[in-house]
């Protein structure tokens, strides 16, 4: 096999690679789901709008029916219901996003109870309301003290100009009315003091309920749900929006990467068509090669420049896997490790910028070679300690920091051994090199494993006293090639997350700059 071919191999895998990752990435985000967000939320709005204005009605009219009222729950519920769905369903869902519309639901709810409270205060005041006109032109007729009945009619009226606006000047006015005719009651024979006594309890009611439900009717009917539904949905949109963009960027990763590894087959029939004639012309043209390597490279991860959502740092297993689970099989069986060495091969005795270069690529050609030989290793019930132990001394992390080890009873998890072992192994390593970049010794550094059952799921955490990552470096750590250390290609997060998606797990990460990083992985257990 020539050099050339060699050449061409390794780009083609890598290319491959590069374009099932953007493909995945493509295909990640779900700008559907989004828009039908929207949609709903929209609906949501429009239907508290309304709630509103029959609540309006209902108060106005003394005849009014409750249950008007109540149809609208159902249809709320419903819609709330589906618009919570979405969002724990939806894993790349912004942080923020979610906060708003779990905010959205709490203010639902919210203005579903005080329409319940309104209903209740309501009805008493509707009665009480009902009740006093009659019973007042009664005692008017009946009473043989004019001041009596004057005192009657006047609370009466002064009730019915409350009742439309309530006011404490108001108020006072009217409880001076009901005090006289308090008084009154001692005077009066049995069935008269009834009567008045019994107006009066609910003259009582208006005055001391008339204001409170109007402030409960004022919250009820109040424009928050209205204002927060327009935003929320606002912020839907844009989301949806953007992850239509950063779709689009993808797919052009994935054809830029169909373009580039065309170009490179067509540089490896002209390199066979005009060998090099002799041994000292081959430097040049293994840098060369290296550069083109790069460069095909950079074609092919544009789609990967887009921006992420960037908000949260909580990551579930996508729908599928297949296409990068595809481009890893195409890189075992036709080159396999062997692409690593040829590669390295090239550039033996070049200079130290090239060979860099072509480590570099080496080492990602290894990462994919080795992650795809994983996936035919024998599947078992695996013990999760155990495989937190052997990546332990694989990575001899005792060498760099101290290692504390808490390892708990977690549930077997059915899986590959050495793929499992690969995680943790690309974890514990990134550790190490955060306690390294902040310049701490072995005394000084401390990793910290830890190993427990999560209900049915097995979990590891690895916690470490490094330099941290910053806002914008986890935005982006578990894109392929976008690691922030020159002599590090960047791939291991990318590695150890598509194994934890793959299994059905989940993986999340906290850190602060300079304040260390706490990385957790849950995968499903196996019960007994």
């Amino acid at each position: 096999m020539t050099t050339a071919t060699k050449t061409g191999l390794a780009l083609s895998a890598l290319l491959v690679a590069a374009a099932s990752i953007s493909y995945y990435m493509a295909r990640e985000g779900d700008a559907e789901t989004y828009q039908r967000a929207a949609a709903e939320i929209r609906q949501i709005r429009q239907l508290a709008t309304e709630w509103s204005v029959e609540t309006a009605r209902v108060r106005s009219n003394p005849l009014g029916d409750y249950d008007a009222l109540a149809a609208f729950i159902p249809e709320v519920a419903r819609l709330k219901k589906g618009l919570l769905e979405a969002v724990r369903a939806t894993p790349t869902m912004p942080e923020r996003l979610a906060n708003d519309t779990y905010a959205f639901a709490s203010a639902l709810d919210a203005k579903e109870e005080r329409i319940e409270r309104f209903k209740t205060a309501n009805s008493v005041i509707r009665n009480s309301a009902r009740y006093l006109p009659n019973a007042a032109a009664s005692i008017a007729r009946t009473a043989s003290d004019a001041g009596l009945a004057g005192d009657v009619t006047e609370l009466a009226d002064g009730l019915g100009r409350y009742a439309a606006s309530p006011s404490d000047e108001a108020k006072g006015r009217l409880k001076a009315i009901h005090e006289r005719l308090e008084e009154r009651l001692a005077a009066l024979p049995g069935d008269d003091a009834g009567t008045l006594s019994n107006y009066l309890a609910h003259a009582e009611i208006l005055l001391e309920r008339q204001a409170p439900t109007e402030r409960i009717f004022r919250q009820a009917t109040s424009g928050d749900v209205s204002d927060l539904a327009g935003d929320l949905a606002a912020e839907f949109d844009i989301q949806g929006k953007t992850l239509e963009r950063q779709a689009e960027l993808y797919m052009m990763g994935v054809w830029a990467s169909v373009v580039a590894l065309s170009l490179v087959w067509v540089f490896v029939f002209v390199a066979r068509s005009h060998p090099a004639p002799s041994q000292e012309a081959q430097p040049p043209a293994a840098a060369e090669a290296v550069e083109a390597a790069e460069a095909a490279l950079a074609v092919a991860g544009a789609g990967s420049e887009a921006a992420t959502n960037g908000s949260t740092v909580h990551h579930d297993p996508p729908d599928t896997t297949h296409k990068l689970l595809m481009s890893q099989q195409i890189l075992t069986e036709v080159v396999g490790a062997g692409i690593a060495q040829a590669v390295r091969d090239l550039t033996v005795g070049f200079d130290d910028a090239t060979a860099r270069r072509a480590e570099d690529i080496a080492v990602l050609a290894e990462r994919f070679a080795t992650t795809n030989a994983a996936r035919t290793d024998r599947y078992d019930l695996v013990d999760l300690t155990d495989c937190a132990e052997a990546a332990l001394d694989v990575v001899a992390a005792g060498d760099g920091a101290r290692v504390v080890a808490e390892f708990d009873d977690a549930p077997p998890v059915f899986a590959s051994r050495a793929e499992l072992g690969l995680m943790l192994e690309q974890v514990i390593d990134n550790a190490l090199h955060a306690i390294r970049d902040k310049g701490l010794d072995a005394d000084e550094g401390e990793i910290c494993v830890k190993t427990a059952r999560d209900g049915v799921d097995a979990s590891v955490t690895v916690i470490d006293n490094g330099i941290g990552i910053s806002p914008e470096d986890r935005m982006r750590m578990f894109e392929p090639f976008a690691g922030t250390r020159e002599d590090r290609p960047g791939v291991g997060l990318a590695i150890t997350q598509h194994i934890v998606h793959k299994y059905g797990g989940r993986i999340a990460v906290g850190s602060q700059p300079g304040g260390g990083t706490v990385l957790r992985i849950s995968l499903p257990g196996m019960s007994e």
